[in-house]
């Protein structure tokens, strides 16, 4: 059985607590739809909105269904979400968050390592 991808888990950084998912390999649609129902339940298990971090730096690529599903996902939770950072250092992945901005309308802040996060 593979591992889950995205991993999801509660992390603190800079301070605060944040919904820390590490993206591996290639993301599929198949990650999606379980991933989205951890990321709604964790979210959904605390009051207010949460950071959300996306470690990306072992992620190979993903296919649009994933991206699509993931993005839906994301709107569905805009009154859960405060902000968004995604750490990454792959051209693709820039542009896969430059059309989540744009569908989502979410402030998504992109930096090379987790130490460049400043709340």
């Amino acid at each position: 059985m593979n591992a889950v991808n995205p991993t999801i888990e509660w992390k603190t950084v800079e301070g605060r607590s944040c919904l820390y998912l590490t993206f591996s390999g290639k993301f599929t649609y198949s990650d999606g739809v379980p991933a989205v129902k951890k990321m709604t339940g964790e979210l959904n298990s605390r009051p207010g909105k949460s950071t959300l971090i996306f470690n990306c730096l072992d992620m190979e690529g993903y296919d649009n269904k994933g991206r699509i599903a993931w993005q839906h996902a994301m709107t569905g939770l805009k009154d859960r979400i405060s902000d968004v950072w995604v750490i990454t250092d792959s051209s693709l992945i820039r542009v896969g968050v430059n059309v989540l901005k744009v569908f989502t309308k979410f402030d998504i802040e992109v930096v090379k390592k987790e130490e460049e996060i400043k709340f």
